[in-house]
């Protein structure tokens, strides 16, 4: 094991061991004031950030590993998975849609030409989810639009994505949606078209008989 190596797990475990000491007396917690309340649960929310940037830049390292072009070589089929986000998923116990933000946020974190965006993740200034829904919300280069441009648009929605008083993820998505739109009015109807085509609905049945429903909707069907 290097010395890097050993820095980075020495301080991995030290965080969780600290996580795993902190008091979870329920009744503690019921004796605190409002303001005492809001400020720990700012406390925890932050904890989950930088929990979930450790995870992501992780995973954007096992996604380098584990590039199209290496095929069976790389670190995640050579492990038995299909995809760096299903092992990523495996690993850490959580839910495809995690994972793929890890995945996303993670590879642009670390690609060899930073973005202002990745370097606000990087320095905690950012969180994941909301640098996820940003970057989603901007969408793909095309119609004109290149990576460079989005790249400044996203950039420019900094000041308001930054701290505890920054956007949340879902504001976050709507303002780079409608950002997008500003810089390509000419693909709005192309964009919508495309969420439209995604619409499905799906009736279930589970193993105890519980029936179930997904609905998929398009953003203006979503808010009727």
């Amino acid at each position: 094991m290097t010395a890097i190596t050993q820095s980075v797990s020495g301080a991995l475990t030290a965080a969780r061991d600290a996580l795993a000491a902190v008091p979870r007396d329920i009744q503690a917690l019921r004796a605190l004031d409002d303001a005492a309340l809001l400020d720990l649960t700012r406390l925890a929310a932050d904890e989950v950030r930088l929990a979930q940037l450790h995870v992501s830049l992780l995973a954007g390292e096992i996604a380098r590993r584990s590039a199209p072009e290496l095929g069976h070589s790389g670190l995640a089929q050579r492990t038995g998975h299909r995809t760096p986000e299903e092992m990523v998923r495996v690993t850490t116990g959580t839910r495809v849609a995690d994972a793929r933000t890890a995945v996303r946020v993670g590879s642009s974190v670390g690609a060899e030409t930073p973005t202002p965006l990745g370097e606000a993740v990087l320095s905690g200034r950012v969180s994941v989810a909301v640098a996820d829904a940003v970057r989603t919300g901007l969408g793909r280069p095309g119609g004109g639009v290149s990576e460079a441009v989005l790249d400044e648009a996203a950039e420019r929605l900094l000041p308001r994505l930054e701290g505890h008083a920054g956007l949340d993820a879902d504001r976050a998505g709507r303002e780079a949606r409608a950002v997008r739109d500003e810089l390509d009015l000419d693909g709005i109807a192309e964009r919508e078209e495309a969420r439209r085509e995604q619409r499905s609905f799906r009736l279930g049945r589970r193993a105890d008989g519980i029936g179930y429903a997904h609905w998929v909707l398009d953003p203006e069907t979503f808010a009727l």
